[in-house]
């Protein structure tokens, strides 16, 4: 997803889950024949190098994932060390 409109659709009717690192938001979309998803990291994260190296690895763990569904994940917690175990 790169539109913000898209973005907003998924805020609006998603289903959340969450922990205290992330916030994932999801929509069902049945009729969508692959998985969709979209990545917003906070300038918080750091400066873009570390914020591009956040996106890329929960786009790498969501790879096996292929049910049509629209995803959001959103950082909660401060560090990228989170994403390195």
């Amino acid at each position: 997803m790169k539109k913000p409109a898209e973005f907003q659709i998924v805020f609006n009717k998603h289903q959340s889950v969450a922990n205290k690192y992330f916030i994932l938001y999801q929509l069902q979309k049945p009729e969508q024949k692959h998985f969709r998803l979209g990545l917003s990291v906070s300038k918080k994260v750091g400066k873009a190098h570390d914020r591009v190296w956040v996106k890329r690895r929960i786009r790498q763990s969501c790879m096996s994932t292929s049910n049509g569904r629209k995803v959001l994940a959103r950082r909660r917690a401060k560090g990228r060390k989170v994403l390195s175990a």
